[in-house]
């Protein structure tokens, strides 16, 4: 991965990102930003499964009202991040608790696909209510806790130095 890292930072991209001050602060509020939404937004989906909030209100309406926010935020964290990568390769392709991110992210993602697929077409009874299985249930923790996580891990990278 250092041999990745030199290289990217000879691109023109990252000349570009580094000698411009504003833009590495820029996309770094953008990448916390769309954490943000996607946290909450995974949160809500997997806090209503779980019966916590939103009991009142039909599990397919909470899914499809939360689900376009959280795969747009997540295309926007994943954009900003890997402009993160071009302009400090160093900070983050070498860093251990950076592939620990990259290999959470894969699992959140897969945990959250497979989290809206379960909860697509479960109907609530008139009053909101919902029984789901133990293990939709477990998949619903698994599913924050791994959001939690990312976010975790992504304040940790700033302090785990490699050098």
């Amino acid at each position: 991965m250092l041999s990745v890292s030199n290289w990217i930072s000879g691109t023109a991209l990252n000349d570009l990102l580094i000698a411009v001050s504003w833009a590495v602060p820029l996309i770094q509020v953008i990448h916390i930003l769309s954490l943000a939404l996607v946290l909450t937004s995974a949160a809500v989906l997997s806090a209503r499964a779980l019966g916590v909030v939103f009991g009142q209100v039909d599990i397919e309406a909470v899914v499809k009202r939360f689900s376009p926010v959280l795969w747009g935020a997540l295309v926007l964290m994943v954009a900003s991040g890997m402009l993160l990568i071009i302009a400090e390769p160093e900070r983050s392709l070498i860093n251990p608790v950076f592939g620990l991110k990259m290999a959470l992210l894969v699992a959140a993602v897969g945990a959250t696909l497979l989290l809206q697929k379960r909860l697509n077409g479960i109907v609530s009874s008139p009053d909101g209510q919902i029984t789901l299985s133990a293990s939709l249930q477990f998949l619903a923790v698994i599913n924050l806790g791994l959001w939690v996580a990312i976010a975790s891990c992504g304040r940790l990278i700033a302090y785990y130095s490699t050098h």
